[in-house]
């Protein structure tokens, strides 16, 4: 009877271990991709029309992963198609079209 009492225990303190070891794993590997995600002001910038995709008058499809880690900026100067509204819609994942499959962003442009 203690033997068996004996194997119950420590069969259930394995298993707390393994719990919370794969849980402390879970945690490390979020904190790591949230320093990863992290953009400051001190990130490096990458213009839209190096990283954009024109897909129709005024509206560009960018890739996430082109952008990870970097500021995304838009200025008149440098080569944007703007539409006849002064607003640039940017996609950041897929353009399906009528509908963007990700982050929609509208930016008002001045001239």
């Amino acid at each position: 009877m203690k033997i068996r009492s004996l194997i119950t225990m420590i069969a259930l303190l394995a298993g707390l271990l393994a719990t919370s070891f794969c849980s402390a794993q879970r945690e490390e590997r979020q904190e790591v991709a949230n320093k990863e995600e992290a953009v400051s002001a001190k990130s490096p910038a990458v213009s839209l029309k190096s990283v954009g995709r024109l897909v129709a008058r005024g509206t560009y499809e960018v890739s996430p992963s082109a952008i990870r880690g970097k500021r995304l900026t838009i200025s008149p100067g440098d080569g944007v198609i703007k539409p006849s509204d002064g607003v640039v819609k940017v996609c950041i994942g897929h353009w399906d079209g009528t509908a963007c499959n990700g982050t929609y962003l509208e930016i008002p442009i001045q001239n």
